[in-house]
């Protein structure tokens, strides 16, 4: 049963990541995400930026 289930899982993983990233990547990356078995992260990164504005 837990084959079964681990199964149903990776599939129904596979639509969600391919719904919430396909309309804004390329296909390849989306398969490439869900061919690594890795979960997305939706939170970034923080970094620090200036920027000069020049008039």
């Amino acid at each position: 049963m837990g084959f079964i289930r681990d199964y149903l899982f990776r599939c129904k993983n596979r639509r969600i990541i391919k719904g919430m990233f396909g309309p804004y990547v390329s296909p390849a990356l989306v398969e490439q995400r869900v061919s690594s078995g890795k979960v997305p992260r939706l939170d970034g990164e923080d970094r620090e930026s200036s920027t000069g504005i020049v008039t």
